[in-house]
């Protein structure tokens, strides 16, 4: 339990009086109206540098940090962002809604990379999605680091997009999950570091959903 100030030392809330809205593994978070406040589990944990390097990069489909939260030693705890609602809406049901979230997360990571971040915790929770668009969430465990991430970054990032992929076939009646790993094998192309080959194929047709439910059933 502790008290919240924003980055001007203004007291925001105390957390023992304010009921948390989801609840990870490294912290909680708290939403108010259309503003969502993430408070660090252990402060100690994380640093600021991936949130000041988001917030430089404004990334599109990447969430954006409205302000740094700290506790009452004016230590960084936290951050505000603005509160995205999900609903159940089908990503793989509009190719341009698709091809634009996914492509503008890799240029985001691309980003990332370029100022020598190695991204972390990349998985499908961390993309947030509603019908206007696919946001990436969470670069707390980014990481500055002295070698160069872009392979690394690149085989997360495309086992992200598999993962993707597979949750939301799996979600609209694709019963062959042989048969879709072996399709996304292909479309993923494992010996490339790009995804050009599932861009191609998939800028040809009008839905992805119904050349998946073509191909794989």
């Amino acid at each position: 339990m502790m008290i919240v100030y924003t980055s001007q030392g203004v007291e925001l809330f105390d957390t023992k009086n304010k009921d948390v809205y989801k609840e990870g593994t490294f912290g909680k978070i708290y939403h108010d109206g259309d503003k969502c406040y993430k408070v660090f589990n252990n402060a100690e944990l994380f640093k600021i540098d991936p949130f000041l390097t988001l917030d430089t990069l404004s990334l599109p489909n990447f969430y954006r940090i409205m302000d740094f939260l700290y506790n009452n030693q004016y230590i960084f705890t936290g951050y505000t962002s603005k509160f995205i609602k999900e609903d159940h809406f089908n990503i793989l049901s509009d190719k341009n809604y698709f091809l634009r979230g996914i492509n503008n997360i890799h240029d985001g990571i691309i980003a990332f990379t370029n100022n020598h971040f190695e991204v972390s915790d990349l998985h499908v929770g961390n993309i947030l999605v509603n019908k206007e668009d696919m946001t990436m969430i969470d670069v707390d465990n980014y990481k500055r680091v002295d070698n160069d991430p872009y392979a690394i970054n690149m085989y997360r990032y495309k086992q992200l997009i598999k993962r993707l992929i597979y949750k939301y076939l799996i979600r609209y009646n694709v019963t062959d999950i042989m048969g879709a790993n072996e399709l996304l094998k292909e479309l993923m192309d494992e010996d490339s570091d790009n995804i050009d080959h599932l861009n191609k194929v998939l800028s040809k047709v009008n839905r992805p959903v119904d050349y998946f439910n073509k191909v794989i059933k």
